[in-house]
């Protein structure tokens, strides 16, 4: 479907980018990051503060270890 939108510069600037980054047409690139935009956002509950999110089975486990050794990257 074609079409003329008015998009903000930053945005247009950003989309260009990802779409020369991805060698991606632009309309291919704002298609994406739209249907990513209207998921459903992951439903969580919340323990006291904090978030809980539903993960799935096979997902890996974070250890602090795991965390240390990232921030021992940076």
């Amino acid at each position: 479907m074609r079409t003329t939108l008015t998009i903000d510069d930053d945005v247009f600037n950003i989309v260009r980018y990802i779409a020369e980054q991805k060698k991606q047409a632009l309309g291919t690139v704002l298609s994406e990051l739209a249907r990513k935009g209207l998921q459903k956002s992951p439903e969580y509950s919340k323990r006291g503060l904090f978030p809980v999110f539903k993960l799935p089975a096979n997902a890996a486990i974070i250890t602090p270890e795991h965390v240390k050794m990232l921030e021992d990257e940076a």
